[in-house]
């Protein structure tokens, strides 16, 4: 078998495991034009292209799907993402859902009171607003979004939809 072949058997078997999710809902995020840190090449067509495979393959209608590009990826619209999410009447307790992001993840200082395992950093997703000096913790603009605070969303999600929840990233971890 080919590259090719093997190629369309990935999307064929993919597509096969994904036909009884027409009910799928999902939250796609892409962001490249960072307007305070490095810009990034391919979030945005790694997010499109993703949404293309839910649509053509999965066959999701587009109003199962949020989509944020960019600046329209703010720390606040990332937030009212999730919670539209679970408010959502027509996701039906353990309708599949799927979160996907692709843009800058980082490690930054763990909050004096935060347990962290030992550790001293945490983990989290750069929105398209944050500033650039978050390794401070002492940011005066938009801050990353903390690992906690995505848990957090992720479990009010599972306590009133169900726990059939997929994520998915394609991110870069920003160093300088």
């Amino acid at each position: 078998m080919d590259q090719h072949q093997a190629s369309n058997a990935l999307s064929i078997s993919i597509s096969i495991s994904f036909l009884h999710y027409r009910n799928l809902f999902a939250l796609i995020i892409g962001i490249d034009n960072y307007p305070h840190i490095t810009k990034l090449k391919g979030a945005v067509a790694d997010a499109n292209r993703f949404q293309s495979f839910l649509q053509d393959q999965v066959k999701v209608e587009n109003n199962r799907i949020i989509n944020l590009r960019d600046d329209q990826a703010t720390r606040e619209k990332i937030e009212e993402a999730f919670c539209s999410l679970w408010e959502k009447e027509c996701i039906k307790y353990d309708d599949p859902i799927v979160i996907y992001f692709a843009g800058h993840g980082c490690k930054i200082p763990r909050p004096p009171h935060w347990e962290a395992g030992g550790r001293n950093e945490i983990e989290g997703i750069f929105p398209y607003d944050v500033q650039s000096d978050h390794r401070s913790g002492t940011s005066t603009g938009t801050f990353p979004i903390p690992d906690r605070t995505i848990a957090a969303w992720l479990n009010i999600l599972s306590y009133k939809k169900g726990n059939n929840i997929v994520g998915g990233t394609s991110n870069t971890e920003f160093t300088g």
